[in-house]
């Protein structure tokens, strides 16, 4: 049986795992099971009602989908192991965990970006004990890698062209180096508007690319000199310009040579073009991409950034208004629910500012019953009276797929939302309520002039603006308490504890911590029957600490 393992390097608390799928490789895991141990060696099913525990995963490639225990679990090591899942076994994950200082967090290295929670970010963690992406700022030499044209991660289908010269020239054999050196894409004619184009799947920032002539017994070929054209979403492109111009590449000197370029700029797109404008014999090459996927930060609709006056709806029921969409909000079961059942409800928020648009969170009401939106669509546009344009795939508005439960934050990227203030989300389907319940977090954030996208759940920091009405304070409550630790002393007396952490629920918006509600650990005396032999150990009871008798 296949698994995938993390050492937390220290034996935690965990509540939650956190899954996402492989982009490129369209796969995912569909449902898995969690096993758990102190040690490497001894190992435990994670089980409910009795029974091992199958989670259900991921629905597409690109969601995040969070699933919570109904008990937490005590353990250093981890394995997820995979029931079913559609195309190849591939997963990205994270661990949230209660009340740990983590000092030394794991790696966890995925197909697009590299997270780490440590340096900078570690105290969001530490404070909120929450399951973070963090997009580790990599020194250029590192952060720079093939994105996968040679190796196949990009797929046949996503390298399209122009024209072709039949069978032996398609696009897609425009792998560097591949097989034979004769092997490459040949255009169909000899013209200046040929092109090959690549789909990256998602966008990312290009840093360098390489170009490849063919070696043919009867007449070599390569291209001397090229253009590059980008584009977010495949119908709007620009010709990559260095000083205020085109810039002309120089491509190929012979048939066998690699010859890599880097951009004084670096592009950020999803789809690239070579743009073949000098060549020997015919227009025919081969090439490969370097960059990284970007990654970045919310807008404010989580953290409080964005007040409430920029939350609107199409209408609310009483305790549900607009501005409490915002993810894991408890009070009232806080959410966005719409007044009537039907289709075209919508909530609007307002960015204050035009940005781009690159990932979408959702999440449902959490009360008893459960309710969320299992579909929606999203509409934008730039400026405050400007008609409402959808978001559209392959020129068709896209229906995002919600929620399918009232806790778990499902996620989607976006691609092509480039100037955005307005943000509407319209209701397609709503499941098990009066209401359509849906929360919102939209992320994105410019970092150094670069796009970096990342998704952080539920980060509140004291230092952000709350309004009144934004401004519901949530004291803290604790959890049940853990189970009695294995004594320190087999006979004689020693000592055992148990634990609880604040929260149930956590504190919001500047609410009270635990600290008034009493201690957050209890020892007791144990084991005090006299060891074989008649010895007794006198043991020395801190006043300050409550004690009981077991």
């Amino acid at each position: 049986m296949q698994y995938l393992q993390i050492d937390l390097k220290r034996n935690s608390y965990i509540e939650a795992i956190i899954t996402q799928g492989a982009v490129v490789e369209e796969s995912w895991v569909e449902n898995y099971t969690i096993s758990y141990g102190h040690s490497y060696d001894l190992w435990k099913k994670y089980e409910e009602n009795g029974s091992s525990k199958v989670f259900q995963g991921n629905n597409d490639s690109s969601s995040i989908v969070t699933r919570k225990f109904m008990k937490q679990v005590r353990a250093r090591f981890i394995r997820i192991h995979p029931v079913s899942w559609i195309g190849h076994i591939c997963m990205r994950f994270d661990i949230r965990t209660v009340g740990q200082y983590f000092l030394h967090l794991p790696k966890v290295h995925a197909s697009s970006c590299i997270f780490n929670l440590i340096t900078l970010y570690s105290f969001h963690r530490v404070l909120l004990f929450k399951a973070i992406f963090i997009d580790f700022l990599l020194k250029s030499k590192d952060r720079s890698i093939p994105l996968g044209i040679q190796k196949h991660k990009i797929a046949n289908s996503a390298i399209t062209a122009s024209s072709h010269a039949g069978s032996g020239n398609e696009p897609w054999r425009a792998r560097l180096d591949v097989g034979f050196l004769s092997e490459a894409w040949r255009a169909g004619e000899d013209s200046h508007d040929q092109y090959l184009q690549i789909d990256l799947g998602t966008t990312h920032n290009i840093t360098h690319v390489a170009t490849q002539g063919s070696h043919r017994t009867d007449k070599s070929c390569w291209v001397t000199q090229f253009n590059l054209s980008h584009s977010l979403d495949g119908s709007e492109w620009n010709k990559y310009e260095e000083n205020d111009s085109v810039k002309l590449f120089q491509g190929n000197t012979n048939d066998y040579g690699i010859v890599q370029q880097q951009m004084n700029k670096e592009i950020e797109a999803r789809y690239i073009r070579f743009l073949p404008v000098t060549w020997f014999n015919h227009v025919c090459m081969k090439v490969e991409l370097y960059g990284y996927q970007v990654c970045g930060f919310p807008l404010g609709v989580n953290n409080g950034e964005l007040l409430s006056d920029s939350f609107t709806a199409s209408s609310y029921g009483m305790s549900n208004e607009p501005w409490n969409a915002r993810l894991n909000r408890l009070i009232g079961n806080g959410s966005w629910c719409a007044e009537k059942n039907i289709t075209g409800e919508y909530l609007q928020i307002d960015l204050k500012h035009s940005k781009m648009l690159t990932g979408i969170s959702t999440q449902g009401k959490h009360d008893k019953d459960g309710k969320w939106v299992t579909e929606y669509s999203l509409y934008y546009w730039e400026k405050e009276g400007l008609t409402p344009q959808p978001y559209t795939v392959n020129g068709s508005t896209k229906v995002f797929s919600g929620n399918i439960d009232q806790f778990a934050t499902v996620t989607h990227s976006l691609d092509g939302v480039k100037n955005a203030q307005f943000v509407r989300l319209e209701v397609n389907c709503a499941i098990h309520s009066n209401f359509q319940c849906f929360s919102d977090n939209m992320t994105n954030v410019s970092l150094v002039n670069k796009t970096r996208k990342k998704y952080i759940e539920s980060i509140i920091l004291p230092f952000f603006r709350f309004d009144s009405k934004l401004a519901n304070l949530v004291d803290g409550g604790y959890s049940e308490w853990s189970a009695w630790s294995t004594c320190s002393a087999t006979c004689a007396g020693g000592f055992q504890y148990r634990q609880r952490t604040c929260d149930n629920p956590e504190p919001e918006n500047g609410g009270k911590d635990c600290s008034s509600l009493g201690a957050d650990k209890e020892e007791a005396i144990c084991n005090t029957h006299i060891c074989p032999g008649g010895t007794m150990t006198t043991l020395q009871v801190n006043k300050d600490k409550f004690y009981t008798s077991m």
